[in-house]
């Protein structure tokens, strides 16, 4: 069972809460984000339940670039040249419209602001659905392996009044 407590460090506004990870040995401490004692404790109570219950994900701190290398070496071996060449394309997409530093970065409005940038650049509503697809699956990817807490939306867009496919199903014989 692992015990989470509570303590001030002199010259730090915020009280923390510390436990062994059972796992390492090592004492982790993560800030309670409040200076009231009252507050800290239940933060802290609410920690121990996440621990204990294996509830609790530690973010990860990895960079977009770290994160990319890390797909490149895993995914694209298994991947045709195309879909590596494809996958390569959209993250210079992502570098160009919103440049993250951090993985976790890469949030609902950054994804909107790779369609805007595409859409800037006049591709067709086909491209821009192929490039999100395509970071989508790297998003998948990153959540499956706890690189990032949760999945980002992506908005596909919708089909743009083209033309009509089949007929239109009539009483009439």
């Amino acid at each position: 069972m692992i015990r989470v407590c509570i303590f001030h460090r002199a010259g730090r506004p915020f009280f923390e809460a510390q436990w062994t990870d059972p796992v390492t040995g090592r004492k982790k401490t993560r800030s309670a984000k409040t200076a009231i004692r009252r507050e800290a404790e239940r933060f802290a109570a609410k920690l121990e339940t996440q621990l204990n219950e294996g509830t609790f994900r530690d973010p990860v701190r990895i960079t977009f670039a770290d994160a990319t290398a890390k797909y490149e070496a895993e995914v694209f071996p298994s991947q045709a040249p195309r879909s590596a060449d494809r996958m390569r394309d959209c993250w210079s997409i992502i570098r160009k419209a919103v440049d993250p530093g951090p993985l976790a970065a890469i949030q609902d409005d950054q994804i909107a602001a790779v369609a805007n940038y595409l859409r800037k650049r006049h591709r067709s509503p086909f491209t821009i659905k192929t490039h999100l697809a395509h970071i989508r699956q790297f998003l998948r990817w990153a959540v499956r392996r706890r690189l990032l807490d949760r999945m980002p939306t992506v908005d596909m867009p919708g089909r743009d009044g083209g033309p009509m496919r089949g007929r239109p199903i009539t009483t009439e014989g």
